[in-house]
C-alpha cells in the first residue's frame, strides 16, 4: 500500500534524517480538477486498485502534499519515480540537464517524442479507459475557458503558485529523479533475465559506478546517455530544491547518504508494517 508506505516513511522522521522513496511501475494523467495544471491534466502513479471511477491513483498533489511538502523541517527526501509521464511528479518544476547536443542527437534519433528501438521493450503507461478520457476533455476545455478556476474560487494556477511559495519556505533538500518527461513514455524490458523498468536498471548501473563525490547533475546525465546508448528515448528528468547557497553542481546527494548512514546511534532501520502486504 502506497499511502501507507508514505506514513511510515515520514513517521518520526526528524532533522538531519534522509528518506527515499522509490516507485517502478506504472504512471498514467488523469483529469485535472482543482485547475492547477496548464495541460488540464495531472500526473499519477497506478496503485494494484485502481479502477479509474472510485480511485484514479495517486496524483502530483496528494504526492506534493502527502510526501514532499510534508518532510519535517530539516529532513532530506529523494525520490525515484520510474514510469511514464513522470516528469513533474513532485510538482517542482523539472531541470533539463542535457546539453544542446544531447538533445538535438536524441530528436535526430527518435524525433520530438518517438518510439524506442526494435528491443521488444514495453511502455510503463497505464491508458484510461473511453468514459475517463471524455471527464478529462470535458475538464480540459474548462480549463482553458478559465470557468474551472472560476468554479474553485482561484485563478488557473494560483493553487500551485501556493504551494511553491509553502515549499520555498522551508529548510530541508528536496530531490526528484524521474524518468521521462510528462509527455513520454517509461520503457520497461528485461535486462540479465529480470524485467524491469529501464530507468531503474539505468540508475542502478549509474550508481554502481559512481563515487561519493558525483553530484547529482552528473547521475541524470549518466542514466540519460545510457538510456541512449541503449535505445531509449526518454528523457530522465530532475526537479530539486536545495538549501540557499547550495547549487546542484556541487550538492554531493551520496556523499549526503553516506554521512546518513554512519550517523551515530543509527541501527539497522525499522521493518515496513505489513511488509509482505506491502511488496
Amino acid at each position: 500500500e502506497v499511502r501507507l508506505g508514505i506514513q511510515w516513511l515520514l513517521h518520526d522522521a526528524r532533522c538531519g534524517d534522509t528518506l527515499v522513496f522509490h516507485f517502478s511501475g506504472h504512471g498514467t494523467q488523469v483529469p485535472d480538477e482543482n485547475g492547477d495544471e496548464e495541460d488540464g491534466m495531472d500526473e499519477a502513479i497506478c496503485t494494484v486498485d485502481l479502477d479509474w471511477y472510485t480511485n484514479m491513483g495517486i496524483c502530483d498533489d496528494e504526492l506534493r502534499e502527502k510526501l514532499f511538502l510534508a518532510c519535517p523541517e530539516g529532513v532530506e527526501l529523494v525520490a525515484f519515480f520510474d514510469c511514464c509521464h513522470s516528469g513533474t511528479m513532485s510538482d517542482m518544476k523539472a531541470i533539463r540537464v542535457a546539453d544542446a547536443s544531447q538533445l538535438q542527437s536524441r530528436k535526430n534519433r527518435y524525433g520530438s517524442r518517438g518510439k524506442a528501438g526494435a528491443n521488444g521493450d514495453l511502455g510503463r503507461y497505464c491508458p484510461p479507459p473511453p468514459r475517463a478520457e471524455k471527464r478529462s476533455a470535458m475538464i480540459k476545455t474548462l480549463h482553458t475557458s478559465g470557468a474551472l478556476g472560476r468554479s474553485l474560487g482561484m485563478p488557473p494556477g494560483r493553487r500551485r503558485a501556493e504551494a511553491v511559495r509553502r515549499a520555498s519556505a522551508a529548510d530541508n533538500r528536496i530531490v526528484c529523479l524521474s524518468a521521462c518527461r510528462d509527455d513520454q513514455t517509461s520503457k520497461d524490458d528485461c535486462f540479465g533475465g529480470v524485467r524491469q523498468g529501464a530507468f531503474t536498471w539505468a540508475l542502478h548501473a549509474a550508481l554502481k559506478g559512481a563515487s561519493v563525490h558525483c553530484g547529482l547533475i552528473w547521475l541524470v546525465r549518466r542514466v540519460q546517455e545510457t538510456l541512449d546508448e541503449a535505445g531509449y528515448p526518454q528523457m530522465p528528468q530532475l526537479a530539486a530544491r536545495l538549501k540557499a547557497g547550495e547549487s546542484l553542481e556541487d550538492y554531493c546527494f551520496f556523499a549526503s547518504l553516506q554521512e546518513a548512514a554512519d550517523a551515530p546511534g543509527l541501527g539497522p532501520g525499522k521493518a515496513f508494517p505489513n511488509e509482505a502486504e506491502a511488496r
